[in-house]
C-alpha cells in the first residue's frame, strides 16, 4: 500500500495542482490533538491555507475561531439561531430571511444537529494520522480528473455544493456525515481570508475513498493525458485574404 506521501505526489503530479492536498481530522477531545493549538483567531479555512500553501499543521477550536457559519458546519458548535432562521443571508445573499432559512438548509451543516466535536487537525496528506477527509483544490480542468476518477469503477456522480456559502467547511461536514465526495464553489470568505484564487474550487472526500480514487486516477492517466487537456490542432484554418496562401503565390 502506498504511503500517503506517495499518493499525494501523485495527485500534484498528474492534475499539475498549485498547492498540496490536505488531511483534515475531527477530533473529539482537544487531547488528542497531535500538533499545536492556533495562538490566534484562524477560521478553518485559514487553517487549511497553512496546510496547502506553506506546509503547516495546527489545530482548531471553535473557541479561536471567528466564523460561526464554518464551525457549525463542521460540528464545533451548535449552529447558531440566525442560521437556523435564514435571517443572517436576509439582505446579503437572500430576499428575505424565509429565502434564507432555505438557503442555510441547503448548506450543510453537522451542528444542525449539535455540537459534535471538540477541535479540528489539519494538515498536509500524511502530516496527521488518521484522518476523516481528504481536500483537494483544483480549477474546474483538473477537477475534472477527480470526479472522473470517482466515477472510474462503477459510474457513481460526485455530488455537489452549488450554496456556495461556507463551502470548503460544508464540503468537509459533508465528506464526514455522508461518507462521500463532493465538490463546491468556495465562499467570498474563503477567497477574502483564506488566499484561495477566483480559477479555485474545493473537493473534499472521506479518507475510506482515498485509495480507489488515487487507484483510478492513475488508471485513467494510462489511458491518456488528463490535464492539462490537450488541443486538437489538426483542422484547415480560416484565415483573412491576405494571409492566406494563393495558388500565384506558388508560383
Amino acid at each position: 500500500m502506498l504511503h500517503f506521501t506517495d499518493i499525494s505526489n501523485d495527485f500534484k503530479t498528474i492534475l499539475k495542482l498549485d498547492t498540496e492536498p490536505i488531511g483534515v481530522r475531527f477530533l473529539t477531545s482537544k487531547k488528542e490533538a497531535k500538533s499545536g493549538m492556533v495562538s490566534k483567531k484562524l477560521n478553518f479555512c485559514q487553517l487549511v491555507a497553512n496546510a496547502r500553501y506553506q506546509n503547516r499543521t495546527s489545530t482548531g477550536v471553535p473557541e479561536k475561531m471567528v466564523c460561526s457559519l464554518g464551525a457549525s458546519a463542521l460540528g464545533l458548535m451548535k449552529t447558531p439561531q440566525c442560521f437556523q432562521n435564514g435571517s443572517a443571508a436576509a439582505g446579503k445573499y437572500t430576499k428575505n430571511a424565509e429565502a434564507g432559512r432555505v438557503f442555510f438548509e441547503n448548506t450543510y451543516k453537522l451542528g444542525d444537529i449539535a455540537k459534535q466535536f471538540e477541535a479540528v487537525e489539519v494538515g498536509p496528506l500524511g502530516a496527521i494520522q488518521p484522518i476523516d477527509v481528504f481536500v483537494i483544490y483544483a480549477n474546474p480542468a483538473q477537477m475534472l480528473g477527480l470526479i472522473h476518477a470517482n466515477s472510474y469503477l462503477d459510474g457513481r456522480k460526485t455530488a455537489g455544493d452549488t450554496v456556495a456559502e461556507g463551502a470548503l467547511c460544508s464540503a468537509t461536514a459533508y465528506a464526514k456525515g455522508m461518507n462521500q465526495p463532493i465538490v463546491g464553489f468556495p465562499c467570498a470568505g474563503d477567497r477574502r481570508f483564506a488566499s484561495t484564487q477566483h480559477s479555485e474550487l474545493v473537493f473534499a472526500a472521506p479518507i475510506d475513498d482515498l485509495q480507489r480514487i488515487h487507484t483510478s486516477l492513475i488508471e485513467l492517466r494510462r489511458l491518456g493525458p488528463i490535464y492539462p487537456i490537450p488541443p486538437q490542432s489538426d483542422f484547415e484554418s480560416l484565415m483573412p485574404m491576405a494571409y492566406t496562401i494563393k495558388e500565384a503565390d506558388l508560383l
